[in-house]
């Protein structure tokens, strides 16, 4: 039986029937096609090296894959928001099984600065911008000021932490790089979140829990799959394993 909500109460009985940012369907696509095709699952930050000369992976974890996380994926979990097809809550195998979010107090170098001036005004400053035209430069610098110092607020964060996702999975498989980075929402991104973040705002709703609160690490559907998960990786680690006899 499917869920009667798509997110957490306070998030739903303030938003229904209008879904916010993060909070959307995914539709899962299938039929014959894909059933000959296959599916893989995605593994963020497990990648490994493939051997050019039968086309499987090795036990070499590839390097420098920059890998990061988007924003949507931690306000989904902490949202209560569903998955495929609304079928059940939201568990993001690929990611939870191996990695979870903390926030730290940390500096990381990012593409996109978290205080990026440049793309669309915000709603106060295109406000400020049609209020008058004697304000002349002076509007436009309160304008690029207020891009600057709206685009933390918008998400509801504090300057001075970033979220991380850090690796929680057997130590027997961990990766090379244990942490990846939260990405920053680029300008455009944030517009599109200011119009559609709900009246009770999805971002800010989600940075006043602790990880450790989601839904989905206590679900008990998903600790059955993570069990099942950790014991297929096993298997294949096992499969890809170097032959004794022939690497003599």
């Amino acid at each position: 039986m499917k869920p009667s909500r798509w997110a957490e109460r306070t998030i739903y009985e303030s938003n229904h029937p209008i879904r916010p940012w993060a909070l959307h369907a995914i539709r899962s696509s299938g039929g014959p096609l894909y059933d000959l095709i296959g599916r893989v699952t995605r593994a963020p930050g497990m990648y490994k090296k493939i051997n050019p000369k039968d086309g499987r992976p090795t036990l070499e974890f590839l390097e420098d894959t920059n890998e990061r996380i988007h924003p949507s994926v931690r306000v989904r979990l902490a949202c209560e928001g569903l998955g495929p097809n609304d079928s059940d809550l939201w568990q993001c195998p690929s990611l939870l099984m191996y990695w979870r979010p903390r926030r730290v107090a940390q500096r990381f170098h990012d593409p996109v600065s978290r205080t990026a001036k440049w793309g669309p005004a915000s709603i106060r400053s295109k406000a400020t911008a049609t209020s008058g035209t004697s304000l002349g430069a002076q509007t436009s610098t309160t304008n690029v000021a207020n891009v600057s110092t709206e685009s933390l607020e918008i998400l509801g964060q504090d300057p001075l932490e970033r979220w991380v996702w850090e690796y929680v999975g057997p130590e027997h498989e961990a990766p090379a790089v244990r942490t990846m980075v939260e990405e920053n929402l680029g300008q455009f991104e944030q517009h599109l979140l200011e119009l559609a973040a709900g009246k009770v705002h999805v971002c800010k709703h989600a940075e006043k829990l602790d990880a450790k609160e989601f839904k989905a690490f206590h679900h008990r559907r998903f600790r059955k799959m993570k069990r099942r998960m950790h014991k297929k990786m096993g298997a294949q680690n096992t499969a890809n394993a170097p032959d004794e006899d022939n690497s003599a």
